[in-house]
């Protein structure tokens, strides 16, 4: 009964509608931001695709430190090329998970909060706004869009 008191007023009211706005939201471009990325990774993948593939984990990735895999090097130097501000989030995933879009997507994502997910079943709203903000491979309306919702 004392639940129904402290929704029943207009501010948390409003919180609620909110939160199921952003929610619908949120379901409704998942599928459009999950097919988005397995394109993404076709792309950067086929710029690799003359190099031998390696399934191994190099370590912590920095922007310009040199990679021991030529294969990961142009993987890495095609994600910065794509990644709208050049810094995407290296501790997010691994060397040895980038053979999986999700991963490679969880790179356009903030570096807080993401690494240890593993679908994008498992990311918010605002994970799904960034990686729209960050990815250059979306239209500069819908990244409008995605930057105004965040």
């Amino acid at each position: 009964m004392a639940a129904y008191r402290i929704f029943a007023s207009p501010e948390p009211q409003n919180w609620l509608k909110q939160w199921r706005a952003v929610f619908i939201t949120r379901k409704a471009i998942l599928p459009s931001v999950k097919k988005k990325s397995r394109h993404l990774h076709t792309n950067i993948l086929q710029k690799a695709s003359n190099e031998q593939t390696c399934s191994l984990d190099h370590g912590r990735i920095s922007d310009n430190k040199p990679i021991p895999c030529r294969y990961h090097e142009k993987l890495r130097n095609e994600i910065i090329a794509i990644h709208k501000r050049m810094k995407p989030s290296w501790r997010n995933a691994s060397t040895d998970k980038w053979l999986d879009s999700f991963d490679v997507a969880k790179l356009f994502m903030q570096s807080a909060g993401y690494e240890d997910k593993r679908s994008f079943d498992e990311i918010d709203f605002n994970g799904l706004a960034a990686f729209i903000y960050n990815c250059g491979e979306f239209t500069s309306t819908v990244e409008t869009l995605s930057d105004e919702a965040r």
